[in-house]
């Protein structure tokens, strides 16, 4: 029960009907089983619904034939010129970014007096894990934008941007230059806000 809990848990995904079954018939203490259920039913439920905004995520067709980091990123941003870009770059295999993610409306709640656009870049992230992801923490709206790109674009990117762990945070600016950020989420969200507050100006 422990190791299927985990997996649901890590992949973001319920467990198919011949697992489910399986720990049915092997799974006898039944305050286990239930935990399991739970979290099953849970990604069931978000792997059914609907995005209240799709048009948050983004087809990597956008940047189709692309090979260069650089230029790949550019084309990326390209649309927010003039706007701030708080740039995420996470995977839904990684427990610390999805902690994070979990507290994102936290950040955008502080900085809702500021025009900054959320983009989120996921890393080596199956579809419908990257999809589930983002519905649970409802990573959606006008200024939320997400890609799920083929692994060599997204190495690429990673490469250009020197990403050597994750989550990694970037703001890029309204002339799009990338600025490192390195803070510690909503626990330090008075320095951010102070360097959000100076890119601003």
């Amino acid at each position: 029960a422990r190791h299927f809990y985990r997996q649901i848990d890590q992949t973001r995904k319920p467990l198919v009907p011949a697992v489910q079954e399986f720990l049915e018939q092997h799974v006898h203490l039944p305050a286990a089983l239930a935990l399991v259920n739970t979290i099953n039913d849970k990604y069931d439920a978000l792997e059914h619904s609907d995005f209240s905004n799709a048009a948050s995520l983004r087809p990597s067709t956008d940047v189709e034939g692309m090979s260069d980091g650089e230029k790949i990123f550019r084309k990326i941003i390209e649309p927010y010129k003039g706007r701030i870009v708080y740039l995420d770059i996470w995977g839904t295999w990684c427990s610390p970014c999805k902690e994070q993610l979990s507290e994102s409306h936290i950040v955008k709640e502080q900085l809702k007096d500021y025009d900054i656009v959320y983009l989120y870049l996921a890393n080596n992230s199956p579809e419908q894990a990257w999809k589930n992801t983002i519905k649970e923490y409802g990573l959606t709206g006008p200024n939320c934008v997400h890609y799920n790109l083929p692994a060599e674009q997204q190495s690429a990117i990673e490469n250009y941007l020197k990403v050597y762990a994750f989550p990694t945070y970037k703001l890029i600016d309204k002339e799009g230059n990338i600025h490192d950020l390195h803070w510690e989420h909503t626990s330090d969200m008075k320095s951010f806000k102070e360097i959000i507050a100076k890119l601003s100006k």
